[in-house]
């Protein structure tokens, strides 16, 4: 892998080609729906699909694109120990433990490597820095050093009854830039695969079986394909990416069109491999 240049566009796939291509036709396309453009639906190579440019492109830094040496990381480590992995589990064959490590790593990367993930932690890190803020020194309308910014605030806020200034009023209307370094995003990614609860705590319960489906209908995935939800709790009650007090928990995650990874607590099989024909 080369270092990006503007000539020559990365195109990152969020979604990795080597788990797209499981689920393509007879003509090598996989079907696409759109659902935020009225459920448009098109078929795409998996090389053009589910891809963005310049997601990790970042300024250079001591000499050495650490966007590229952070894509490396997953395409050289995470990526390229699913397809062994995958082609075991296809086999029926037996699965060490660690392969079940690097399956676990690739479905935890699956989740951090998006745009939306990138944006959430730059917003979390800014909402960081606010909070310190205003631990350690107070109002910002009692900093001497920002009384310039207050009054601008105050005389935005003309038409209303403005109170004391908090740092994040200054922040969140713009008058104040808080720049985040777009690194620290980044070196969070592979801290997030490793530390996702719901595959650290609760992944070795009961033991995963695989789901053979030789049906007509094919499973299908998303751009977010793994689901796993408490079967006595209400939607309102569920946490994303959380498996807390997890006493009816099931693991949904297909692997192509035909198999899907299957794991719960409460349904106990010896069976590794349970074939469904209807």
């Amino acid at each position: 892998m080369h270092p990006t240049h503007p000539e020559d566009p990365k195109k990152h796939h969020y979604i990795p080609v080597c788990y797209s291509k499981n689920f393509t036709d007879k003509g090598g396309y996989i079907h696409l729906v759109d659902t935020w453009n009225q459920n448009h639906y098109f078929p795409q190579k998996p090389e053009k699909a589910l891809a963005i440019n310049y997601l990790y492109r970042q300024p250079d830094h001591a000499e050495q694109r650490f966007d590229t040496a952070l894509e490396k990381g997953f395409s050289n480590y995470v990526e390229s120990a699913w397809t062994p992995a995958f082609e075991r589990l296809k086999r029926k064959e037996p699965v060490s433990a660690y392969d079940w490590v690097n399956i676990v790593k690739f479905i935890c990367s699956l989740h951090t490597r998006t745009p939306i993930v990138l944006d959430a932690i730059l917003f979390l890190l800014r909402e960081s820095v606010i909070g310190q803020y205003e631990e350690t020194i107070g109002l910002a309308s009692d900093d001497p050093n920002l009384k310039i910014f207050c009054d601008m605030y105050r005389e935005r806020n003309s038409n209303k009854s403005v109170g004391p200034i908090h740092f994040s009023n200054l922040v969140r209307s713009g008058i104040i830039d808080l720049n985040i370094d777009p690194h620290r995003r980044l070196s969070s990614m592979p801290l997030l695969v490793n530390n996702i609860d719901i595959f650290q705590e609760n992944f070795a319960f009961g033991g995963p079986f695989l789901i053979h489906n030789i049906t007509d209908l094919p499973f299908i995935s998303s751009d977010n394909p793994v689901c796993y939800f408490n079967r006595n709790r209400t939607i309102k009650e569920s946490v994303p990416y959380s498996s807390k007090q997890a006493k009816n928990f099931i693991f949904i995650f297909p692997i192509s069109s035909n198999i899907a990874i299957v794991n719960n607590n409460f349904i106990k099989t010896k069976e590794r491999h349970v074939t469904i024909d209807d």
